[in-house]
Protein backbone atom coordinates (compact mmCIF):
# COMPACT_ATOMS: atom_id res chain seq x y z
CA UNK A 1 0.00 0.00 0.00
CA UNK A 2 1.31 3.43 -0.89
CA UNK A 3 -0.73 6.14 0.78
CA UNK A 4 -0.53 9.45 -1.07
CA UNK A 5 -1.23 11.23 2.22
CA UNK A 6 2.31 10.40 3.33
CA UNK A 7 3.66 12.57 0.53
CA UNK A 8 1.41 15.56 1.18
CA UNK A 9 3.98 17.53 3.26
CA UNK A 10 6.59 17.11 0.53
CA UNK A 11 4.05 17.82 -2.22
CA UNK A 12 3.06 21.09 -0.57
CA UNK A 13 6.69 22.20 -0.35
CA UNK A 14 7.29 21.32 -3.99
CA UNK A 15 4.17 23.24 -4.99
CA UNK A 16 5.35 26.25 -2.99
CA UNK A 17 8.46 26.34 -5.21
CA UNK A 18 6.34 26.88 -8.30
CA UNK A 19 5.68 23.36 -9.54
CA UNK A 20 2.25 21.99 -10.42
CA UNK A 21 1.88 18.82 -8.36
CA UNK A 22 -0.20 15.69 -8.87
CA UNK A 23 0.00 13.26 -5.93
CA UNK A 24 -1.07 9.67 -6.70
CA UNK A 25 -1.37 6.71 -4.35
CA UNK A 26 -1.95 3.05 -5.11
CA UNK A 27 -2.89 -0.20 -3.39
CA UNK A 28 0.13 -2.44 -3.81
CA UNK A 29 -1.92 -5.41 -2.60
CA UNK A 30 -4.41 -5.20 -5.45
CA UNK A 31 -2.32 -6.00 -8.53
CA UNK A 32 1.07 -6.81 -10.00
CA UNK A 33 3.58 -4.24 -11.24
CA UNK A 34 2.27 -4.19 -14.80
CA UNK A 35 -1.31 -3.48 -13.81
CA UNK A 36 -0.32 -0.87 -11.22
CA UNK A 37 1.90 0.81 -13.82
CA UNK A 38 -0.97 0.85 -16.31
CA UNK A 39 -3.17 2.50 -13.70
CA UNK A 40 -0.53 5.20 -13.31
CA UNK A 41 -0.36 5.66 -17.09
CA UNK A 42 -4.17 5.95 -17.22
CA UNK A 43 -4.06 8.67 -14.54
CA UNK A 44 -1.41 10.57 -16.48
CA UNK A 45 -3.54 10.45 -19.62
CA UNK A 46 -6.79 11.24 -17.79
CA UNK A 47 -5.26 14.45 -16.43
CA UNK A 48 -3.45 15.23 -19.71
CA UNK A 49 -0.15 15.30 -17.82
CA UNK A 50 1.67 13.88 -20.85
CA UNK A 51 0.94 17.17 -22.65
CA UNK A 52 3.05 19.21 -20.22
CA UNK A 53 6.31 20.55 -21.58
CA UNK A 54 8.28 18.79 -18.83
CA UNK A 55 7.27 16.11 -16.34
CA UNK A 56 9.22 15.35 -13.18
CA UNK A 57 8.63 12.37 -10.89
CA UNK A 58 9.21 12.02 -7.15
CA UNK A 59 8.62 8.57 -5.69
CA UNK A 60 9.07 6.54 -2.54
CA UNK A 61 9.94 2.85 -2.39
CA UNK A 62 8.00 0.75 -4.93
CA UNK A 63 6.64 3.92 -6.52
CA UNK A 64 9.96 4.34 -8.28
CA UNK A 65 9.65 0.85 -9.75
CA UNK A 66 6.12 1.59 -10.98
CA UNK A 67 7.33 4.70 -12.81
CA UNK A 68 10.26 2.81 -14.31
CA UNK A 69 7.95 -0.01 -15.42
CA UNK A 70 5.46 2.46 -16.88
CA UNK A 71 8.19 4.18 -18.91
CA UNK A 72 9.40 0.76 -20.04
CA UNK A 73 6.03 0.32 -21.79
CA UNK A 74 5.04 3.89 -22.69
CA UNK A 75 6.94 6.78 -24.23
CA UNK A 76 7.24 9.97 -22.18
CA UNK A 77 9.95 11.96 -23.97
CA UNK A 78 9.33 15.11 -21.95
CA UNK A 79 10.45 13.62 -18.62
CA UNK A 80 12.93 15.93 -16.94
CA UNK A 81 14.06 14.82 -13.49
CA UNK A 82 13.21 11.78 -11.41
CA UNK A 83 13.91 11.56 -7.67
CA UNK A 84 13.56 8.10 -6.15
CA UNK A 85 13.52 7.76 -2.35
CA UNK A 86 14.49 4.32 -1.01
CA UNK A 87 13.77 2.45 -4.26
CA UNK A 88 14.33 -1.32 -4.48
CA UNK A 89 15.94 -0.94 -7.92
CA UNK A 90 17.79 -4.22 -7.52
CA UNK A 91 15.05 -5.83 -5.43
CA UNK A 92 14.83 -6.33 -1.68
CA UNK A 93 16.05 -9.19 0.47
CA UNK A 94 12.97 -8.67 2.61
CA UNK A 95 10.82 -9.57 -0.40
CA UNK A 96 13.04 -12.63 -0.91
CA UNK A 97 12.19 -13.84 2.58
CA UNK A 98 8.53 -12.85 2.88
CA UNK A 99 6.88 -12.83 -0.55
CA UNK A 100 6.59 -16.62 -0.77
CA UNK A 101 5.16 -17.08 2.72
CA UNK A 102 1.35 -17.43 2.52
CA UNK A 103 0.39 -14.77 5.06
CA UNK A 104 2.96 -12.22 3.94
CA UNK A 105 2.28 -12.94 0.27
CA UNK A 106 -1.39 -12.16 0.90
CA UNK A 107 -0.59 -9.06 2.95
CA UNK A 108 2.00 -7.61 0.57
CA UNK A 109 0.20 -8.52 -2.65
CA UNK A 110 1.37 -9.89 -6.02
CA UNK A 111 3.76 -7.02 -6.68
CA UNK A 112 5.93 -8.11 -3.73
CA UNK A 113 7.17 -11.20 -5.57
CA UNK A 114 8.35 -9.00 -8.41
CA UNK A 115 10.48 -7.00 -5.97
CA UNK A 116 12.63 -10.00 -5.10
CA UNK A 117 16.34 -9.71 -5.87
CA UNK A 118 15.80 -12.05 -8.83
CA UNK A 119 12.42 -10.60 -9.80
CA UNK A 120 10.91 -8.53 -12.59
CA UNK A 121 12.55 -5.37 -11.29
CA UNK A 122 15.87 -6.58 -12.72
CA UNK A 123 14.46 -6.57 -16.25
CA UNK A 124 13.77 -2.82 -16.27
CA UNK A 125 16.21 -0.63 -18.13
CA UNK A 126 17.11 3.04 -17.65
CA UNK A 127 14.59 5.82 -18.21
CA UNK A 128 15.00 9.05 -20.23
CA UNK A 129 15.43 11.30 -17.21
CA UNK A 130 18.01 12.78 -14.87
CA UNK A 131 17.79 10.37 -11.95
CA UNK A 132 18.68 11.22 -8.38
CA UNK A 133 18.42 8.60 -5.65
CA UNK A 134 18.09 9.13 -1.91
CA UNK A 135 18.66 6.07 0.26
CA UNK A 136 18.45 5.50 4.00
CA UNK A 137 20.78 3.53 6.24
CA UNK A 138 18.95 3.48 9.57
CA UNK A 139 18.12 -0.22 10.00
CA UNK A 140 14.89 -1.52 11.44
CA UNK A 141 14.37 -3.78 14.43
CA UNK A 142 14.32 -6.91 12.27
CA UNK A 143 16.99 -5.84 9.79
CA UNK A 144 19.58 -8.41 10.98
CA UNK A 145 17.15 -11.15 10.02
CA UNK A 146 16.93 -10.02 6.40
CA UNK A 147 19.99 -7.92 5.56
CA UNK A 148 23.77 -8.36 5.62
CA UNK A 149 24.65 -4.82 4.60
CA UNK A 150 23.57 -1.24 5.29
CA UNK A 151 19.81 -0.85 4.91
CA UNK A 152 16.80 1.27 5.85
CA UNK A 153 14.79 -1.61 7.30
CA UNK A 154 13.15 -2.47 3.94
CA UNK A 155 15.80 -2.03 1.24
CA UNK A 156 19.58 -2.44 1.27
CA UNK A 157 21.46 0.71 0.30
CA UNK A 158 23.36 -1.22 -2.37
CA UNK A 159 20.05 -2.27 -3.93
CA UNK A 160 18.84 1.30 -4.42
CA UNK A 161 21.39 1.99 -7.15
CA UNK A 162 20.27 2.46 -10.73
CA UNK A 163 22.06 2.21 -14.10
CA UNK A 164 22.62 5.68 -15.46
CA UNK A 165 21.75 7.51 -12.24
CA UNK A 166 23.16 11.00 -12.00
CA UNK A 167 23.53 11.11 -8.23
CA UNK A 168 23.09 8.86 -5.19
CA UNK A 169 23.01 10.08 -1.60
CA UNK A 170 22.63 8.16 1.66
CA UNK A 171 20.91 9.70 4.68
CA UNK A 172 20.66 8.41 8.29
CA UNK A 173 16.93 7.65 8.15
CA UNK A 174 14.69 4.59 8.08
CA UNK A 175 12.38 3.58 5.25
CA UNK A 176 8.91 4.37 6.57
CA UNK A 177 9.53 7.85 7.97
CA UNK A 178 11.96 8.86 5.23
CA UNK A 179 9.35 10.92 3.34
CA UNK A 180 8.62 13.10 6.39
CA UNK A 181 12.19 14.30 6.98
CA UNK A 182 12.76 18.04 6.25
CA UNK A 183 16.31 17.29 5.04
CA UNK A 184 14.86 14.87 2.49
CA UNK A 185 12.36 17.51 1.35
CA UNK A 186 15.15 20.03 0.83
CA UNK A 187 17.23 17.61 -1.22
CA UNK A 188 14.30 16.52 -3.39
CA UNK A 189 13.46 20.13 -4.22
CA UNK A 190 17.11 20.97 -4.91
CA UNK A 191 17.36 18.12 -7.39
CA UNK A 192 14.14 19.16 -9.12
CA UNK A 193 15.38 22.72 -9.44
CA UNK A 194 19.09 22.21 -10.13
CA UNK A 195 19.64 18.58 -11.13
CA UNK A 196 21.84 17.74 -8.16
CA UNK A 197 21.52 17.23 -4.39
Amino acid sequence: MANSLNLVPLALKIKARGFSVYNWGYDSRSADLDLLSERLWERIRAHNLQEHETLHFVTHSMGGILVRNMMHHHSLPQVGRFVMMCPPNLGSEMADHLAEKPFWGWLLGPAAKELKTDGKVLTLGPVPAQVGILAGDQPGLFSPRFFRSANDGRVAVEHTVYPGMKEHKVLPYGHTLFVFRPRVHDLVIRFLLKGHF
